[in-house]
């Protein structure tokens, strides 16, 4: 109702959040695919820089599928330099990161907490 009365959409809450991302946040296939017929952005981002194609990765393939079809980035990075599909790999969900085009074995970002250390 509020959507079909042109409540805006893409609006963000007191933690940056749109209705987008906490429905990809939860994994909610159908509210997902409502906000994106209703022409939600699928590329903005909370504060930490994150999509909702980032919070879908860490588990909800079909919002993922839903988020991809709707022309989401997938090579978006973080305020952390992270991609979506290093949220999948993350995770350990194969079927996410093949769907984002993820190697598993592809390199991580650079953490400068880590550190090699020779034994």
């Amino acid at each position: 109702m509020l959507l079909v009365g042109g409540a805006p959409i893409d609006e963000v809450d007191v933690e940056h959040c749109t209705p987008l991302l906490w429905a990809a946040f939860g994994g909610h296939d159908e509210v997902v695919r409502l906000l994106l017929r209703f022409k939600a952005n699928p590329d903005l981002r909370d504060e930490s820089g994150q999509t909702p194609l980032h919070w879908a990765a860490r588990g909800h393939a079909g919002t993922v599928a839903l988020l991809l079809a709707h022309g989401a980035s997938p090579d978006v990075r973080d305020a952390d330099g992270r991609t979506p599909a290093f949220w999948a790999e993350h995770e350990e969900r194969d079927d996410i990161l093949e769907m984002l085009g993820g190697d598993r074995n592809a390199r991580r970002p650079p953490q400068p907490w880590v550190v090699d250390v020779e034994l």
